[in-house]
């Protein structure tokens, strides 16, 4: 996990947010990706490939990468400048999101039990903090992000 993926899972446990919640995981995965998609373009490409990427991120290769795909050349400071804009921009998405008294964007089952009042969802029953699977252990966060090589989850 490189140190923007810990930037947005810092911010999801601020939120609220739990690593032992698969479903409140996959709502945070989820409004990530959407945010990144609402992105400019330029910063999109250099936030998304920073997201997935592994534990090393060279802001070098990132900007080579950028060079090729735009056919001009890209600094470092521009894509730190890129990346650092993106990442704002997705944290107070994050955080205004789930802003508000006992209120969190990633709580699986309480957030399902508010969703449609009377604690219920769709008809049925609200799920329960026992019903729900246990998600991913915090050794296997690192899946959280993996995208197979050659794809992105982002663009």
């Amino acid at each position: 996990m490189n140190r923007c993926q810990r930037r947005l899972l810092q911010v999801f446990l601020e939120t609220g947010g739990d690593i032992a919640d698969g479903t409140g995981l996959d709502t945070f995965t989820t409004f990530v990706q959407s945010q990144v998609m609402l992105l400019s373009p330029a910063v999109r490409r250099a936030v998304s490939m920073v997201l997935d990427q592994g534990e090393a991120v060279s802001y070098g290769i990132v900007a080579e990468a950028l060079s090729r795909e735009e056919v001009r050349p890209v600094s470092v400071p521009s894509v730190r400048a890129r990346i650092s804009r993106g990442m704002r921009t997705i944290e107070y998405a994050l955080r205004r999101r789930t802003s508000g008294p006992s209120r969190s964007l990633f709580d699986g089952a309480r957030n399902g039990a508010r969703m449609n009042g009377g604690g219920r969802l769709n008809g049925q029953p609200a799920l329960h903090a026992a019903s729900v699977a246990p998600g991913p252990s915090a050794s296997d966060m690192d899946e959280l992000w993996r995208v197979p090589p050659g794809e992105t989850a982002y663009a």
